[in-house]
Order: structure tokens, then C-alpha cells, then sequence
């Protein structure tokens, strides 16, 4: 706890620290020195729980999703074919599905145990971030306010629970910046540290190499000591980045089929952009609280953009920036989830613009900040979050001994996983045909767990059945040919009940018995 509430005074001697934490102090100027402190401990305890109840509360409500699935595909295998199927993937370097293999070893693979993997790498941020308050010379009062708002933040707890690589990315990510503002401070001691930090973020995703990259521009037009040390810590990690797109491009077949994974993605427009936006910051309100100081900070200071303040505005609104810039002029690549390295340097630039301002100006930003904190938390507690819920699908396949056939592969791998079973298999639809009055024979294949697997799956065998259960996902993908619909089986003369539904990541997915035993 001393970590946390030990002196936060700018490390930067020719830094000026704005003056809310005086103010405030004058604010609670009845309380003694001890008194103050009592405060400060609780509210400091109390936010801390706050955040992790947060990225606890309905861990186990949710089923896993199709790429939450695939990550545990990869997870149960063999070291050897991990690292086949996720070259195979072509989308994410391996060292997430890695981590999460010597997780799942050590602790199980049951649902709330595989959610727990990114719920710990959520909570572990916490100490490089504070840290980063602290080396930005944020008093202790503004500190809490922004961990209180990035604790409510709906995003982060959104990726906080997923089976993914988001949580370990935007851990790695703050981390990274931690260790690179205690370089500049400290000199080479942190050195190899850094370097291995961003050589792993680059390993989790590619992403990160916005981190790194950002971070060497900043440490080449610094200048000083860091500039001779700059390649140094930049250099590992794009050169695994390098090696990991050869032997992709050599080792893998269908390579340039990796387009896929973005081909979906419209053309950003500033009503998308204003909803990623939002998104990313935890609602309309947060923006305003954040990006106000940002923006009147260099007017009302008088003080001109450097330092930790470039760094911080590459690492969070020039990040963004380039990425729908990229996606507008060249082709849309941008996405919600990889965008959360931005997250909580926009936290810490917002924090250092709000330090800057004359006493009435931060106190009232400060105040904004915790406003909008209590507003996220408002829909974290009210609003459901997007995902689906295949429990009730799996209780009726395990009632119903029959055939279970799947329109496509984004609800069959969930529904796989939820029934938890090798005995019972799900299969997805190819093509269905009446063979004999009452009978239909489906050309079946096994689920693709991923883009690459869809590629090298193309063996078939065939499945004949008068009665069955079909589930059906309404929004199939567009890439992939059209799952057999519904109103396919009543065009053949079969009767079909639906038994259950539930929606979620934008899909529709429902259950259906269906009888063709007066088929035709």
C-alpha cells in the first residue's frame, strides 16, 4: 500500500505540478495529517476492490465466443500443435496462447478459470499504471479519480473477462510505458527489461508495435542518452515481428488469406469514429471529461507540447489517429479491441493536462473525471454485456439423443464448448438434400476453429437423419457460403420448432428441432 501512496511529487524537477492536490488540501483542511491520510488509504482500498469486483461480477454468466473458443483449442493441445495452429491462424504471434497453455496446465480449463487468465493480467496493470501516475507527477487525488474512472471503464472490463489477448496486451502496454519513463529518468538500469517487455508485446499482438514504435520515435527526437540506447530496445522486437511475418509467409499455406480477418470492417466515418470513441473511454461523458483538459491545457499553461505530454499523445489520440487515417485512405484495418494500448495512456495524458491547469480549472476537470467514472458505473451495473449465453441450447442437446447439425462454424464452436462433451459432436451443414420420404442426407464437416482451419478443412462426409437439432446463426459470416436456413427444411417438407435463442457479438443464434419424417 506504501507503493501506492508514497510521495507522488514530479520526478521531473522543471516540471510544473499543477495545484489541485493544495486545493483539495485546503478543501479538507479540518482533517489532521493522520486523518487525511485514513481518507486517502480508504479511498484508495475502496477503488481497488471496486475494480476487481468489477472484472469478477458475471464471469461465469456468459458462454465463450468463436475466437474465446479457438484460444482454448490451442490451449488443451500439444506444445507442437499450438504453434502449428496459430501459424495456421496467421492473425496473432503465439506467446498469448502460450501463457494461456501453462495456465490452463496449472489451474483447469473450466470457464471461470480460463476467464480468470485475463481478469489477473487486469488487475496487474494497476501497479504499472499507478506508477506511471506517479512519474507524470499526478497528486494523489487526481491519481485516484482516474483509477476510478478506468476501474468503472465498460471497455476494459469488457476485455478484462475475455478468453483472449487483449488484457495481457494492454498490461504489457502500460508496463512498457512504465519502464520507458524510468528509463528516461534513470539511465540503462531498465534497459534489458524494456527490451524484453516490448519484444512480448510485439509476441501477443501486433499491435503493440505501435507501442514500440512510438515509443523509439520519442526516444530518438529526446535525444540524450536514449537516443544511443534506442535501437537497442526497439530493435528485438521488430525483428521478431519481422521473423514472425516470414515464417508465416513460408511456412503456411492460403498466407495472403490473412486479409480475411479485416475484410469485414467498414470504412470509419465520424459518427463511427465518435462511437469507437466512446467506447474505448467508457461512454459520451468520459470523453468530454478527458479530451476538455487535453485540449485547453497548452492555453491556459502556457505550455508547450513536450516531454511525457508527446509521448502520451503518440501512445493514445496519435495512435488512434493513424489507424483511421490508415483505414480511410487505404483500407479499413482498424478494431475496437486492438485499440486498447491507446486506453489508459489517454488516462495518463488526460491526467497530466488536468495537472496543469490553475486550481478552479483542474478541481472542476477532476470532478468531471469522477462524474463520468459513476456514469460508466451506472451501465456496468444495469446493462448486460454483448455476449451469448448457450446454456440453455446445451441443457436440450444433452435431453434430445439426436443428430446436432450446425449452420456454420461461429455456432459451432461455442456450442461445442458449452456441451462439454466428446461424446456428442456437432457438426456444421455443407449442403442438404432429401434422399427418402422422411429422410434428409446433410453433407456434414468438422468445425473450423479458425480463419486458416476454414482454409485446410475440406474433406466431407455425409449424415442421414429424419429427425435432428439445427442451430442456426441468423448473421453467418458473410465470407463463408450460407448456412442452410430454416425455411430450407419447411421448403422440404419437414416441420421445425424453435427451442431456444440467444444473441450476442452482433449474431443471432437459434435452436431448432426439426422432424421430416412426413417429408416427401
Amino acid at each position: 500500500m506504501q507503493f501506492f501512496l508514497k510521495s507522488t511529487e514530479a520526478s521531473d524537477p522543471t516540471r510544473r505540478v499543477g495545484p489541485l492536490g493544495p486545493g483539495l488540501d485546503v478543501r479538507l483542511r479540518g482533517l489532521s495529517a493522520r486523518q487525511h491520510r485514513i481518507l486517502l488509504h480508504g479511498a484508495l482500498i475502496g477503488i481497488l476492490a471496486l475494480y476487481v469486483l468489477l472484472r469478477l461480477w458475471r464471469l461465469h454468466a456468459y458462454s465463450l465466443w468463436y475466437d474465446e473458443v479457438f484460444s482454448v483449442l490451442v490451449a488443451r493441445s500439444s506444445w507442437k500443435e499450438l504453434f502449428w495452429q496459430v501459424l495456421l491462424d496467421r492473425v496473432h504471434p503465439p506467446l498469448f496462447y502460450a501463457l494461456l497453455k501453462l495456465w490452463v496446465g496449472a489451474f483447469g480449463d473450466g470457464l471461470g478459470t480460463l476467464r480468470l487468465f485475463s481478469v489477473f493480467f487486469s488487475t496487474v496493470a494497476i501497479v504499472p499504471l499507478w506508477s506511471c501516475m506517479k512519474r507524470i507527477g499526478l497528486f494523489r487525488q487526481l491519481s485516484l479519480a482516474l483509477l476510478l474512472a478506468i476501474a468503472c471503464n465498460p471497455f476494459l472490463i469488457f476485455y478484462s473477462q475475455e478468453v483472449r489477448m487483449y488484457a495481457l496486451l494492454g498490461f504489457l502496454s502500460i508496463l512498457s510505458v512504465d519502464l520507458y519513463l524510468k528509463q528516461e529518468e534513470n539511465g540503462s538500469s531498465r534497459s534489458p527489461l524494456l527490451a524484453l517487455v516490448n519484444l512480448s508485446l510485439v509476441l501477443v499482438h501486433v499491435a503493440g508495435a505501435a507501442v514500440v514504435g512510438f515509443e523509439f520515435l520519442h526516444s530518438m527526437l529526446t535525444g540524450g542518452k536514449l537516443r544511443s540506447r534506442a535501437l537497442q530496445l526497439a530493435l528485438p522486437a521488430f525483428g521478431a515481428l519481422l521473423l514472425w511475418f516470414i515464417a508465416i509467409r513460408l511456412l503456411v499455406p492460403h498466407a495472403s488469406a490473412v486479409a480475411h480477418n479485416v475484410s469485414w470492417i467498414p470504412r470509419p466515418t465520424v459518427m463511427i469514429e465518435w462511437k469507437v470513441l466512446t467506447h474505448l473511454l467508457g461512454g459520451q461523458m468520459a470523453v468530454l471529461a478527458l479530451n476538455f483538459p487535453i485540449v485547453i491545457a497548452p492555453w491556459l499553461s502556457h505550455s508547450p507540447l513536450k516531454g511525457y505530454t508527446r509521448l502520451l499523445l503518440s501512445l493514445s489520440i496519435a495512435t488512434i489517429g493513424v489507424v483511421f487515417a490508415f483505414s480511410l485512405i487505404i483500407r479499413p484495418v482498424w478494431q475496437e479491441r486492438y485499440l486498447i494500448i491507446s486506453v489508459l495512456p489517454y488516462y495518463l495524458l488526460a491526467g497530466e493536462s488536468i495537472g496543469k491547469l490553475p486550481r478552479k480549472w483542474s478541481f472542476a476537470c477532476a470532478i468531471g473525471v469522477v462524474i463520468a467514472a459513476m456514469l460508466s458505473l451506472e451501465y456496468d451495473l444495469t446493462h448486460l454485456s454483448d455476449r451469448p449465453k448457450f446454456g440453455a441450447f446445451s441443457a436440450i442437446c444433452h435431453d434430445l439423443a439426436q443428430p446436432l447439425i450446425a449452420s456454420d462454424d461461429i455456432v459451432a464452436a461455442p456450442l461445442s464448448f458449452a456441451l462439454n462433451s466428446n461424446a456428442r459432436a456437432v457438426e456444421v451443414v455443407k449442403s442438404v438434400s432429401l434422399s427418402a420420404p422422411g429422410e434428409l442426407n446433410f453433407r456434414v464437416r468438422d468445425i473450423a476453429y479458425s480463419v486458416g482451419q476454414r482454409d485446410s478443412i475440406d474433406s466431407a462426409h455425409s449424415v442421414h437423419a429424419r429427425e435432428f437439432l439445427y442451430a442456426y446463426d441468423a448473421a453467418s459470416d458473410v465470407e463463408l457460403a450460407r448456412g442452410v436456413s430454416p425455411s430450407d427444411f419447411q421448403a422440404l417438407g419437414c416441420r421445425i420448432q424453435q427451442l431456444a435463442e440467444t444473441r450476442g457479438q452482433g449474431h443471432h443464434f437459434a435452436l431448432f428441432h426439426v422432424s421430416c419424417l412426413t417429408a416427401k
